[in-house]
Formats: structure tokens, C-alpha cells, sequence
């Protein structure tokens, strides 16, 4: 409980999540695989899903996999049928068809928080990334980060009662590396099942992500982000938030100086 604290207070504590990093890990490593020996079509749709099903089986078929799994899912079978998509239509379909299955995860705060976090990805990383072009490379990281953050910040606040001021800053330096550790953990868990067949352990396979996992842990505890958070909470200035948060985004055909006022009275009404 307390390593979780400190990861809420640093605002990354959504790594515990499984997410569409990890799905989108099973599917990558799967199409890959499928792309070298020439599989297509259906058969390709069934080798690749069929794992990323199981995976998300194994963490319980939380909302946040289930929706990385349905987004992958729409993904490979509209290139299957040649229908067209853009990424909210694909994030659209997986919330309909989560809550068709349980109405009851619109309640749920790992369900908002994932579809909260594409969702501010997909709509406001684009606005963001013109603006960031003189960063380059790290624009890109910069501009999903703040997305994202921006995203879940009403959820997060009313969450946990306060704002971690410092949260985009350890987005940038931790995720990432996390994300690394992440998939060096999936490698060395497939090098560990044929050292366990041989040798009946797998001590030496596993012991590199096991002291990356720890050295994260030991840096991400060096600060105290205590010094950093703002109790608060955003209850239903939710909605007004929401509503300027739109006009970031590229769906509306509205001039920069209007969004730039929208976004301006609705950050007073907030502070207000």
C-alpha cells in the first residue's frame, strides 16, 4: 500500500494497469510473427487475437485490457474486411460493446481512467504535437503525456482528493523506462520457461527485470511528492472542464482564438 501511494502521488500509478501497451506488446510481437510466415487473412486474425485473448484472461479481464483487446480486435479485422476507421470510432466501438457486456464498468474508475487517457491521447495529441515540433522526438512523448494526463485529471483528482503538480514530469522520466523494464520482463519470462524445462529454475532468466523492477521502485521513492500535490477536487466541474477540453481538439472547426477563449473563461470558471 505505500509503494502504491508514492506511485499516486508521482501521478503514475496507472502502470499497475494492465493497458494497451501490454495488448498491443502480445499483438505486435504476434503480427510480426505472423507477417514471417506469411499468414494473412483470417488466419492471421485468429493467430493473432487468440494470444492477446488469453492474456487478457489472465488479468482478469480487466476493463482496461478488454478494451485494448477490442481496439486491437477492431484494428486487424477492418484491414481484414477493407472497411475504413480512424482511432475514436475504434475506441467508440470498444465502449459500447464494454458496457453491452457490463453496464456497471461505467461506474468503475479503471474503466474511466483507460478510456479517459486514449481518449485525451487521440483527440488532443494532434493539437499539441504542431505546437511541439521544435522538440521533435520529444515533443511526441511530451504532447501524449500531457494528453493523457489532461484526459484523467477529474477522475484522478476526485480520486484521490488532491493534484500531483509533478505527475507530467514523472510521466516522462518513469513511463518509459518502465515501459523498457515491461518488455524486458515479457523476453526474459520466455528465455525463463526453457531455462525452468531444463534446468527446473529460472533464477537467472528472471533476475535482470527482477532488479530493474527494484531499482525503478528504490528511484521512483527518492522524492517526496508530498511537497507536491494540491488537495482538490473537480465533483461536477467535471462537465465544464470536459466541454472546454473539446475545443483543443481538431473535431471541432473552430479558430484558435475562440478555442484559446473557450478553454481561458472555462479555466476561470474552474479556478472560480
Amino acid at each position: 500500500n505505500e509503494v502504491i501511494e508514492i506511485y499516486r502521488m508521482a501521478g503514475i500509478a496507472h502502470v499497475f494497469a494492465v493497458s494497451g501497451l501490454h495488448i498491443g506488446l502480445f499483438v505486435a510481437i504476434f503480427s510480426f510473427i505472423a507477417g514471417k510466415l506469411s499468414i494473412k487473412g483470417w488466419k492471421k486474425l485468429l493467430f493473432v487475437l487468440i494470444p492477446a485473448f488469453v492474456y487478457s484472461g489472465i488479468c482478469g479481464f480487466r476493463p482496461s485490457a478488454v478494451r485494448a483487446f477490442i481496439m486491437a480486435a477492431t484494428v486487424i479485422l477492418s484491414d481484414c474486411v477493407g472497411f475504413k476507421r480512424d482511432r475514436l470510432s475504434v475506441l467508440s466501438i470498444a465502449f459500447i460493446i464494454i458496457l453491452l457486456w457490463q453496464p456497471y464498468y461505467l461506474f468503475d474508475v479503471g474503466f474511466e481512467l483507460s478510456f479517459l487517457a486514449v481518449g485525451g491521447i487521440i483527440a488532443l495529441t494532434p493539437s499539441f504535437k504542431r505546437g511541439a515540433k521544435p522538440l521533435k522526438g520529444f515533443g511526441d512523448s511530451l504532447s501524449a503525456s500531457l494528453s493523457a494526463t489532461l484526459g484523467t485529471l477529474p477522475v484522478l483528482t476526485d480520486m484521490c482528493g488532491y493534484i500531483s503538480i509533478i505527475s507530467l514530469f514523472a510521466n516522462l522520466v518513469f513511463v518509459p523506462v518502465i515501459c523498457i523494464c515491461y518488455q524486458a520482463t515479457v523476453c526474459f519470462t520466455l528465455a525463463a520457461l526453457i531455462e525452468n524445462a531444463i534446468f527446473n529454475s529460472a533464477t537467472v532468466s528472471l533476475f535482470i527485470p527482477d532488479v530493474l523492477l527494484r531499482f525503478i521502485s528504490y528511484a521512483v521513492s527518492l522524492i517526496d511528492y508530498s511537497s507536491f500535490i494540491i488537495p482538490a477536487r473537480f465533483s461536477y466541474l467535471a462537465i465544464p472542464y470536459y466541454f472546454g477540453f473539446t475545443f483543443l481538439t481538431d473535431y471541432l472547426n473552430v479558430s484558435v482564438k475562440k478555442r484559446v477563449l473557450v478553454v481561458s473563461l472555462r479555466s476561470e470558471e474552474h479556478t472560480s
